[in-house]
């Protein structure tokens, strides 16, 4: 917590929902199901603990991003993931739910920006390796962000 704040973080290995539609897992059922439970389980542990939760004011952190927000593979042509979403459906659904202030996120290096799915904000710093991150100013309940490049 900080001042009127609550930060939930939640991450660790996620596979993404485009993952399960790839053709390498087509024929490999036993894997594909073993994944998509573990899948179902990361989504019920995410809702539990955002239930939890009692603050108006909440700011999620997750390391991958929300289906719809900076999700968009942009690789070499030769990828097969490539124009795909990298997002995370129950993620999208969480903000959907609980409206926190602020949205977090990582992962695609390519993205820094801020989007909005309803109206939180979402914001992914950018890739620290090339000098990129974001400043984000708390003051009074009110929420400023700055980008550097």
């Amino acid at each position: 917590k900080f001042l009127d704040f609550e930060f939930i973080g939640f991450g660790g290995y996620l596979d993404i929902d485009a993952y399960f539609k790839k053709k390498t897992f087509k024929n490999e059922r036993d894997k594909i199901s073993k994944r998509i439970k573990i899948h179902k389980k990361m989504r019920n542990k995410l809702f539990k603990l955002l239930k939890k939760s009692k603050s108006k004011n909440k700011i999620f952190v997750f390391h991958y991003p929300s289906l719809g927000a900076f999700d968009i593979i942009r690789d070499k042509k030769d990828n097969p993931m490539n124009g795909k979403s990298s997002g995370v459906r129950f993620f999208k659904e969480a903000i959907k739910k609980y409206k926190p202030k602020l949205v977090l996120c990582g992962h695609m290096h390519e993205y820094q920006g801020v989007k909005k799915i309803d109206s939180t904000f979402i914001i992914n710093p950018g890739d620290a390796e090339k000098g990129k991150y974001t400043v984000v100013d708390i003051q009074d309940k009110k929420i400023k962000v700055k980008f550097i490049k």
